[in-house]
């Protein structure tokens, strides 16, 4: 899926660049369905490629001063997610055989508590301020 808009915007019609987008994504093959934000297209990889390609080099020789654009891929069938690291019963992630590890750095263990860094001490009534 592509999705795209053209500036600048005009309030009195439809802008050539504007137009000259949608067409390049129609004559690329893509379902195309223009929105009050934007339009947006869907067809398969090669389709969309070709499309951005053109649409890029033709919107902005006919007068666009920007392009916001967004490809996404659409999976038909969702992929089985991966695996990730396995976790303890109440969530934190766990080292491959032992406790809970730190998001960076060694597994925790009861007698070393999680370190982290250290804190600035709090200011007096006159520290830290500029005259």
């Amino acid at each position: 899926m592509v999705e795209f808009t053209t500036e600048p915007f005009k309030l009195n019609g439809f802008p050539e660049h504007a137009a000259t987008a949608r067409r390049a994504a129609e004559e690329a093959g893509l379902a195309v369905s223009v929105g009050p934000f934007g339009t947006s297209a869907e067809g398969d990889a090669e389709q969309a490629l070709a499309a951005v390609t053109r649409l890029l080099r033709e919107t902005l020789a006919v007068g666009a001063s920007r392009i916001s654009l967004q490809v996404s891929v659409l999976a038909d069938d969702p992929a089985p997610a991966e695996p990730g690291p396995p976790t303890a019963p109440d969530g934190p992630p766990t080292a491959p055989d032992g406790p809970p590890a730190t998001p960076d750095g060694p597994p925790m263990t009861p007698d070393a508590p999680p370190t982290s860094p250290p804190m600035a001490p709090p200011l007096t009534s006159d520290e830290g301020r500029t005259p």
